[in-house]
């Protein structure tokens, strides 16, 4: 069976809806499947990308894996790489490969490809398709609007009173000045 490597149009987006849910397990409702963000992923126009940033694998069956570029540029005194780090990589699990076959696709589009976070799966499979660990990538949040933010909270649930009073108190926790850091404007 042949198998297509192609970029997408927005009337891809129940196909790549359903292979994403089946692929991830999440509920019907997750931000992951809503058609804007979505749209602003995948196919909103870019200045430092043309065209599609989603990606699939197409056999008879139909789309069996996906994968979205999400482009940057990496700078150094002297060089300037186009970068890449993929997302939302998902394949159909009867479909073997597919997954591997669709990200070194992606690999190729950029000079250089990073991975700066995935599920377990993806921490299983990166190391098989030569990817190294260079580094550790941490998040840190500080909530601004405590009640603002359990106001608009995508799950109303037992937790969210408890979630209000963590987040009331990390509001009022000091806040840091200069500790080393400086900041400047870059165009």
């Amino acid at each position: 069976m042949s198998t297509t490597f192609r970029s997408t149009t927005e009337a891809d987006y129940d196909a790549i809806r359903k292979l994403l849910r089946d692929s991830f397990g999440v509920d019907e409702r997750s931000p992951l499947l809503d058609r804007e963000c979505m749209r602003w992923k995948y196919w909103i126009p870019r200045a430092d990308w043309k065209g599609s940033r989603s990606f699939v694998l197409e056999t008879g069956r139909g789309i069996v894996a996906h994968g979205c570029i999400w482009p940057f540029t990496l700078l150094s005194q002297s060089t300037r790489l186009s970068a890449s780090n993929v997302i939302d990589w998902a394949a159909d699990k009867k479909a073997a490969g597919a997954g591997a076959a669709i990200f070194r696709h992606l690999c190729t589009m950029a000079d250089c490809t990073v991975a700066l976070h995935g599920g377990e799966i993806t921490k299983r499979v990166l190391p098989m398709l030569g990817f190294k660990p260079a580094g550790e990538m941490w998040t840190f949040v500080r909530p601004l609007r405590p009640f603002h933010q359990m106001l608009n909270h995508q799950y109303r649930n037992w937790k969210l009173p408890l979630r209000l009073a963590r987040n009331s108190l990390w509001s009022l926790w000091p806040r840091y000045r200069d500790r080393g850091w400086t900041t400047r404007q870059i165009s």
